[in-house]
């Protein structure tokens, strides 16, 4: 069974769980914590009516996640 060089190319390659753990362990040092929070379309909404998020970007988990972070970040420096 052959693969397509293209499929193959434009799935990421996931982090192993000790890279994972690396990552975690480094933003630790940092100072950073990882927080799960839920959002519902009107949250999405205003992150897109404020800027933050491109509207064709809104159920990119990545793309929001930015987003939050950028949004936090304006908000604690007022």
């Amino acid at each position: 069974m052959t693969m397509n060089v293209r499929t193959a190319e434009a799935r990421p390659r996931s982090p192993s769980p000790a890279e994972r753990m690396r990552a975690y362990r480094k933003r630790r040092r940092r100072g950073a914590r990882s927080l799960w929070i839920q959002l519902d379309a009107t949250a999405i909404g205003l992150l897109i009516t404020k800027g933050y998020l491109e509207q064709g970007l809104r159920n990119d988990l990545s793309a929001i996640q930015f987003a939050i972070n950028s949004f936090i970040d304006d908000a604690l420096r007022e």
